[in-house]
């Protein structure tokens, strides 16, 4: 599942998507509760928390390799993210992607080539 933003829609994802499947990867949300883990996990733009759910809670549970991104000027999300990443301690591979001169969010974080290949890459290492 690749899912969009709060105030977005399933359309955000439908090219990255198609490439996805193409490519024969299968993909989920919520990923510290699944049994098993998934291959990999990719948080853009990533808040600590929202509803009722916590991130930073459910980060040191994560046994997947995952990649954080998000933009240096994008309010607290930037901050939050440094956080999750270092309380990914479970995780084999964690890496933070820290976006500079850019405010793109979420899944815009993606409209740049070099920044779908970092995601590319780890789906490639880790994913099936």
């Amino acid at each position: 599942m690749l899912a969009h933003q709060s105030d977005g829609t399933a359309c955000q994802w439908k090219d990255k998507a198609d490439e996805l499947n193409k490519a024969g990867y299968r993909v989920l949300a919520a990923a510290p509760r699944l049994k098993p883990q998934p291959d990999a996990v990719v948080a853009l733009s990533a808040p600590t928390q929202y509803a009722r759910m916590n991130a930073l809670r459910a980060v040191p549970e994560l046994t997947s390799p995952v990649l954080y991104m998000v933009a240096e000027p994008d309010g607290d999300f930037g901050a939050g993210v440094r956080e999750m990443n270092r309380k990914s301690v479970k995780s084999p591979e964690h890496k933070l992607v820290h976006v500079r001169d850019e405010s793109a969010h979420g899944v815009a974080l993606l409209y740049d080539d070099a920044r779908w290949a970092t995601v590319r890459g780890l789906l490639a290492n880790y994913g099936s």
